[in-house]
């Protein structure tokens, strides 16, 4: 059985990416640096899960695309 794609926009703990590499197909931002609207778009489209961070935009732009293969968009942060 394949596992869940997972996209993470920014750098987590390393001891978290690690346990993530374990359990899904996971795409990494190793640059750490703001993804665009296309490649946001591209995750939603392309990945089972999206795993934003606080200071990604998640806007109406990014959610507005053809054919979401994403069922989860997982905020990693603190608050609410």
């Amino acid at each position: 059985m394949s596992k869940p794609k997972l996209v993470v926009t920014r750098r987590w703990p390393a001891l978290v990416e690690a346990r993530l590499r374990e359990l899904f197909d996971v795409t990494l931002n190793a640059a750490d640096e703001p993804l665009s609207v296309a490649a946001l778009q591209d995750a939603l489209r392309g990945a089972d899960a999206l795993c934003p961070t606080v200071s990604d935009r998640i806007t109406a732009e990014v959610l507005d695309v053809d054919g979401p293969r994403a069922k989860l968009i997982a905020n990693y942060g603190v608050g609410y």
